[in-house]
């Protein structure tokens, strides 16, 4: 394997689901990350020079401006450290891929790694004052053993319908602007919520990574690999859901999300297409 990794034409790339690794060319693994980078307007590449050698001072002035906004809120708030603990050791997100060898046709799973992220300690911060509002929802799944101990609780009758769905691309779909807005006027309102919410927006903004010796940035979605994302896209579905649950709770037996996945048990109520009017409301309302 390590005569692989050091081959010249040739190179060793992860799996999507830990299927193994696999071998491809560099030409195709290069033809792969440049497809999927232009194949829509996601993502654009930075080519001014001024802008690529002051984004990591412009990204730790985000960090700094939000820690000064919290004292300025006259709260004590230990938890902020961790928002520019060594920030000057971190740089610009990374950027990888893995390979899709389940699908018919090889496609990759885009990553991009925060770990060492200078708005890596934001995010973290954001999430760990947001999740607590995502574990209080209705629609809030654990995982899977959960939704098997739910339904043995459930009596069923030949009404009932079990309805599954999935968002389709939910991170690169949301309108980030739309998505802050819903989750401001959907958790308890107060300054903690302003600046949570302030935090989100130079987040969602401000996902720039590192793609061999190019530097991108994502225009739109979710910020991907930031360890606030599955909180954000959670919190913006819920409040969607509060709409929509109160609406057609006369036909939802049971109602669990985890993430993008669905699970319902659904009663028509003589009406068929109940179920696909719900699904179609939630997707206006999305958009």
């Amino acid at each position: 394997m390590n005569i692989l990794k050091d081959h010249p034409t040739l190179r060793v790339v992860k799996s999507d689901k830990n299927l193994g690794p696999v071998i491809i060319t560099h030409q195709q693994h290069d033809d792969l990350v440049e497809q999927h980078l232009t194949s829509d307007d996601i993502y654009v590449k930075i080519t001014n020079r001024t802008t690529v050698e002051n984004l990591e001072k412009r990204l730790r002035n985000i960090a700094y401006d939000f820690v000064k906004m919290v004292k300025d809120s006259h709260r004590n708030v230990k938890e902020s450290r961790i928002v520019t603990y060594n920030i000057h050791t971190k740089s610009i997100n990374q950027f990888y891929v893995l390979l899709k060898i389940h699908k018919p046709t090889l496609c990759v799973r885009p990553i991009v790694s925060n770990a060492n992220g200078i708005l890596g300690g934001l995010s973290k911060f954001t999430e760990y004052f947001l999740a607590p509002y995502v574990r209080k929802q209705p629609s809030y799944l654990r995982d899977s053993d959960a939704i098997v101990t739910l339904l043995r609780d459930i009596p069923r009758t030949e009404e009932h319908i079990v309805r599954t769905f999935d968002v389709k691309a939910l991170y690169t779909s949301i309108d980030t602007e739309l998505a802050v807005n819903w989750i401001h006027s959907f958790i308890p309102a107060g300054v903690k919520n302003d600046y949570l919410c302030w935090a989100l927006r130079a987040i969602m903004r401000n996902n720039f990574f590192r793609v061999d010796n190019d530097i991108y940035h994502q225009r739109r979605g979710t910020a991907m690999g930031t360890a606030v994302a599955p909180t954000f896209a959670n919190l913006y579905l819920s409040a969607v859901e509060h709409v929509l649950l109160e609406k057609y709770k006369n036909n939802i037996v049971l109602y669990k999300r985890y993430i993008d996945d669905g699970f319902v048990i659904w009663k028509d109520l003589g009406d068929k297409d109940s179920f696909q009017k719900f699904l179609n409301e939630f997707t206006i309302i999305t958009k």
